[in-house]
Protein backbone atom coordinates (compact mmCIF):
# COMPACT_ATOMS: atom_id res chain seq x y z
CA UNK A 1 0.00 0.00 0.00
CA UNK A 2 1.83 3.23 -1.11
CA UNK A 3 0.69 7.09 -0.55
CA UNK A 4 -1.25 8.05 -4.09
CA UNK A 5 1.92 9.26 -6.07
CA UNK A 6 3.32 7.76 -9.25
CA UNK A 7 1.85 4.55 -9.28
CA UNK A 8 2.52 3.44 -12.93
CA UNK A 9 6.35 4.37 -11.47
CA UNK A 10 6.02 2.21 -8.27
CA UNK A 11 4.34 -0.79 -10.57
CA UNK A 12 7.49 -1.32 -12.77
CA UNK A 13 10.30 -0.46 -10.15
CA UNK A 14 8.41 -3.78 -8.24
CA UNK A 15 8.06 -5.48 -11.05
CA UNK A 16 11.71 -5.35 -11.96
CA UNK A 17 12.67 -6.21 -8.26
CA UNK A 18 10.86 -9.88 -8.73
CA UNK A 19 13.91 -10.57 -11.03
CA UNK A 20 16.82 -8.12 -10.40
CA UNK A 21 16.88 -6.48 -6.95
CA UNK A 22 20.67 -5.77 -5.85
CA UNK A 23 21.34 -5.36 -2.12
CA UNK A 24 24.25 -4.77 -0.66
CA UNK A 25 26.33 -7.61 1.12
CA UNK A 26 27.82 -7.41 4.91
CA UNK A 27 31.03 -8.92 3.62
CA UNK A 28 31.52 -6.81 0.40
CA UNK A 29 29.81 -6.20 -2.93
CA UNK A 30 26.51 -6.59 -3.64
CA UNK A 31 24.48 -10.06 -4.28
CA UNK A 32 20.78 -10.58 -6.46
CA UNK A 33 18.04 -10.89 -4.40
CA UNK A 34 14.70 -11.28 -5.81
CA UNK A 35 11.70 -9.88 -3.80
CA UNK A 36 9.74 -13.18 -4.23
CA UNK A 37 7.22 -12.34 -1.35
CA UNK A 38 5.10 -9.35 -3.53
CA UNK A 39 1.58 -10.65 -3.96
CA UNK A 40 0.65 -7.65 -5.86
CA UNK A 41 0.94 -4.22 -7.19
CA UNK A 42 1.45 -1.38 -5.26
CA UNK A 43 -2.63 -0.29 -3.95
CA UNK A 44 -2.13 3.45 -4.38
CA UNK A 45 -4.28 5.64 -1.89
CA UNK A 46 -4.47 8.91 -0.82
CA UNK A 47 -3.40 9.55 2.73
CA UNK A 48 -6.33 11.09 4.17
CA UNK A 49 -8.15 7.97 3.85
CA UNK A 50 -5.64 5.84 5.57
CA UNK A 51 -4.26 6.17 9.04
CA UNK A 52 -1.85 3.53 8.09
CA UNK A 53 -0.24 6.05 5.74
CA UNK A 54 -0.97 9.06 7.50
CA UNK A 55 0.91 6.84 10.62
CA UNK A 56 3.71 6.46 8.37
CA UNK A 57 4.23 9.89 6.90
CA UNK A 58 3.95 11.16 10.53
CA UNK A 59 7.02 9.29 11.69
CA UNK A 60 9.00 10.25 8.36
CA UNK A 61 8.19 13.68 9.22
CA UNK A 62 9.52 13.48 12.83
CA UNK A 63 12.54 11.37 11.86
CA UNK A 64 13.22 14.16 9.15
CA UNK A 65 13.28 17.09 11.36
CA UNK A 66 15.56 15.36 13.95
CA UNK A 67 18.13 14.89 11.37
CA UNK A 68 17.29 18.63 10.24
CA UNK A 69 15.76 20.60 12.95
CA UNK A 70 14.34 23.59 11.91
CA UNK A 71 14.60 26.86 14.11
CA UNK A 72 10.79 27.76 14.13
CA UNK A 73 9.80 24.71 15.45
CA UNK A 74 12.55 24.16 18.13
CA UNK A 75 10.84 25.99 20.74
CA UNK A 76 8.38 22.70 20.46
CA UNK A 77 10.66 20.02 20.86
CA UNK A 78 9.77 18.52 17.79
CA UNK A 79 13.30 17.74 16.61
CA UNK A 80 13.25 15.61 20.19
CA UNK A 81 9.69 13.67 19.20
CA UNK A 82 11.30 11.03 17.20
CA UNK A 83 13.08 9.35 19.88
CA UNK A 84 10.02 8.84 21.83
CA UNK A 85 9.52 6.19 19.00
CA UNK A 86 12.44 4.38 20.29
CA UNK A 87 10.53 1.20 21.70
CA UNK A 88 9.12 0.56 18.41
CA UNK A 89 11.60 0.98 15.99
CA UNK A 90 12.88 -2.08 14.31
CA UNK A 91 16.70 -1.75 15.29
CA UNK A 92 17.85 -4.91 13.85
CA UNK A 93 16.63 -3.34 10.30
CA UNK A 94 20.51 -1.27 10.16
CA UNK A 95 23.89 -2.73 12.40
CA UNK A 96 25.21 0.56 11.53
CA UNK A 97 22.61 3.14 12.86
CA UNK A 98 21.68 2.49 16.69
CA UNK A 99 17.38 3.53 16.05
CA UNK A 100 17.93 0.51 12.84
CA UNK A 101 17.38 3.53 10.39
CA UNK A 102 18.75 2.05 6.98
CA UNK A 103 20.83 4.73 5.14
CA UNK A 104 22.28 4.55 1.49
Amino acid sequence: MSDDTDSIKLMRLFRKMRIYNPTPSHFSGSYNAPADNIIEDVIARSSHHSYFIQSVDVVAQLLYRKEYPKGSLKKFGLEKQFLKLDPVLLKKASSSDPHGIVRK
